[in-house]
């Protein structure tokens, strides 16, 4: 499970850092306040999509968002406009994604299928 969401220069976040419970998790806002682009920044982890740097927050050279699971692994997916830095990080290891794949050694830790995220 999920324990902790952090996103950095990723669509309209500047710097947010989202503590989950266990269970549902309910998110409540006003129209534009950055629901949407929590649920985008999840799935850019899972599934490495979108491509290309269009959600990078504008005016910023990179974003990261970092995922960290109950079971205290932190899993982070980075990209900066250049594209000279496209990678995921997994408890301090590097790996590079290739096209959309994902990762195997990110898919182990999350076990989330992309099915799972409403």
């Amino acid at each position: 499970m999920l324990k902790s969401v952090h996103i950095h220069n990723f669509q309209s976040h500047k710097d947010t850092i989202i503590d989950l419970s266990n269970g549902v998790n309910v998110f409540i806002g006003k129209s534009d306040a950055g629901k949407t682009a929590l649920f985008r920044a999840i799935n850019w982890v899972l599934t490495n999509r979108p491509g290309g740097n269009a959600f990078i927050r504008h005016g910023e050279s990179d974003c990261f968002v970092e995922i960290t699971t109950t079971d205290n692994h932190i899993v982070r997916r980075a990209k900066n406009r250049t594209g000279t830095t496209n990678n995921y990080v997994v408890d301090g290891t590097e790996l590079n994604s290739i096209g959309t794949d994902v990762p195997v050694e990110v898919q182990q830790v999350l076990n989330i299928d992309f099915l799972n995220v409403q």
